[in-house]
């Protein structure tokens, strides 16, 4: 399966056209057979898409006399066939069913839309439909698994955090994030990306919530990534926070006498 770059809101138009022509309002309109795609890829595991849509339309021709809607694998075999008489619907959507309705494979498919009219034959055809049920892997650290609050509430060091995700057809930043949750279940820090997830985050263990650094307690880091096809997958980290032992503030408040001496 190759690898989709193209942004996905991209709106795929495409025009099929037949010989005969007809002259309207002095006119001369020849016959077409225009459709518009969405979504090209898609999960079907997934609710963020219904699936891949097509926006069939017959220009020039009076009448329709049959309509038929084919997928096919990469093998060629056909995995979701419909069939109409007279009207050609506005919109056709392949959920990702096939006509047993079960979910098809990972892969490549191709979508054929054959219209017969009055004015001739039309035939649309695209091999570019993927689907991709697959979720992203995703992996995720702490430097450390414990971390320590003086008793001037600072914390001893930063938290970093390693983050590691891919998926074969292209992470959905804008769809991943980090969130933190405290010993009450409470979201105290929130992470999202705008663009590129990065590889390390320095956080300094201040909360979203009082601008303060972390309390003592039990921390979950969660880390979901979406993919541009709608499948999501999470992992979780825990962490905790405790009170500097006093013997080691003792030590370190006597180095820093000695040292000043």
């Amino acid at each position: 399966m190759k690898k989709i770059i193209a942004s996905l809101s991209v709106v795929f138009i495409f025009v099929c056209f037949a010989n005969s022509q007809e002259v309207r309002d002095g006119q001369t309109v020849k016959p077409s057979l225009n459709v518009v795609l969405e979504n090209i890829l898609f999960s079907p595991l997934t609710k963020t898409k219904e699936g891949v849509i097509f926006y069939p339309a017959v220009k020039g021709a009076n009448k329709i006399k049959l309509w038929t809607f084919t997928v096919r694998d990469e093998n060629g075999d056909i995995v979701k066939i419909l069939s109409g008489r007279k009207k050609l619907p506005e919109k056709i959507v392949w959920d990702g069913l096939n006509n047993d309705g079960f979910i098809v494979a990972d892969g490549r498919y191709s979508a054929e839309i054959y219209v017969q009219t009055d004015k001739g034959d039309f035939k649309f055809d695209d091999p570019g439909i993927i689907v991709d049920n697959t979720p992203p892997f995703v992996s995720l650290k702490a430097a450390d698994d414990v971390y320590f609050i003086d008793r001037n509430g600072k914390m001893n060091k930063n938290i970093n955090l390693y983050l590691s995700c891919g998926d074969e057809n292209e992470i959905d930043s804008s769809g991943s994030y980090i969130k933190v949750i405290n010993y009450k279940d409470k979201e105290v820090k929130d992470f999202k990306f705008e663009e590129k997830i990065p590889e390390i985050i320095t956080w300094d263990g201040t909360d979203d919530i009082y601008d303060a650094f972390l309390r003592p307690g039990n921390y979950r880091i969660i880390f979901l990534v979406s993919d541009r096809a709608g499948n999501k997958e999470s992992v979780k980290y825990e962490i905790s926070v405790i009170e500097y032992p006093k013997e080691k503030e003792q030590v370190l408040e006597n180095n820093k006498t000695e040292q000043s001496e």
